[in-house]
């Protein structure tokens, strides 16, 4: 995937971004580019027309929190008790809710187990059934 500055302009706010932010904007967006094609891959192009502009949108979301918020590492709060949750992970671009619907889109997550039952006359009486006469299955 190739983010430019121009890709991710119509998703950005202010629209025009001030220079210092669309420098920031140019220096993030191979990062967040990459940190995508890495986890996505060919998700990304697969499709008729392709899924390049969802993962742009939220590249562009995660740069605009980035560009709002550029010193903050607050990962919860909470107001009974005060406390503060922070986050330690460097790269922490995305939060998992924007994964997990990445994650939906392109059909790489949301694996389910189901469990089937098993046969009564399986879970039962095959335990008695498969031993040798006399023994008390040990």
């Amino acid at each position: 995937m190739q983010l430019t500055a121009e890709k991710l302009q119509p998703f950005l706010l202010p629209n025009p971004l001030p220079d210092a932010k669309q420098r920031l904007v140019s220096a993030w967006a191979p990062v967040v580019a990459l940190l995508l094609t890495k986890r996505y891959g060919h998700a990304i192009t697969a499709g008729d027309e392709g899924n390049e502009p969802v993962f742009a949108s939220a590249a562009a979301d995660a740069i605009q929190r980035r560009i709002d918020r550029p010193n903050s590492t607050v990962a919860a709060q909470s107001v009974n008790g005060a406390s503060v949750t922070y986050t330690t992970i460097l790269l922490a671009w995305f939060s998992p809710t924007e994964l997990a619907q990445l994650d939906s889109f392109s059909g790489t997550g949301g694996i389910r187990t189901i469990r089937t039952p098993v046969p009564d006359d399986v879970r039962y009486g095959n335990r008695f059934t498969c031993m040798p006469e006399g023994s008390n299955g040990f």
